[in-house]
């Protein structure tokens, strides 16, 4: 018999996915099976669901993509992206990845590290020295260093 209706699988139905999306269901996943043209053996799968790992989480009019591992890029509202996941790797390839904001970048993590070329207000980076003095640092702390000597070959 047709093995959908009986709780099993079916390695020859066609499944449809969204142009630019896919995915692999895991086993135990839901699908919607139409038979085309009422021919069991002509199985089209056009959903497939996954219960168990849908988030409950979502406003009115927000879309998310998950998986079960908990890798998340939502589109809140308020125009919000938020990404999460244990590794987030950006790959522009031979382009540019470029990060605009009219307020502010926050970057923070144990350690952060710049490599390549840095320029910073139109000034390169490398070889660029302060005097002895204290810079003003964020929560009251403080940065040695002071007063910009500019490119003089010298450490930061």
């Amino acid at each position: 018999g047709d093995t959908f209706a009986s709780g099993g699988t079916n390695r020859n139905a066609t499944r449809f996915q969204d142009y630019g999306v896919t995915s692999v269901p895991l086993i135990g996943a839901e699908g919607l099976a139409l038979q085309v043209g009422g021919s069991p053996s002509r199985l089209a799968v056009v959903n497939v669901d996954d219960p168990r790992h849908r988030p409950t989480n979502l406003a009115p009019g927000e879309v998310q993509i998950y998986t079960d591992e908990g890798l998340v890029l939502h589109a809140k509202r308020g125009r919000i992206v938020e990404l999460a996941g244990n590794a987030i790797n950006i790959d522009a390839g031979s382009g540019n990845a470029d990060l605009n904001a009219s307020g502010a970048v926050n970057i923070g993590g144990m350690t952060v590290v710049i490599t390549g070329t840095t320029t910073i207000e139109g000034t390169a980076w490398a070889g660029h020295t302060h005097s002895v003095g204290t810079i003003a640092a964020p929560a009251g702390g403080s940065y040695p260093g002071a007063g910009c000597l500019g490119n003089t070959g010298g450490v930061v």
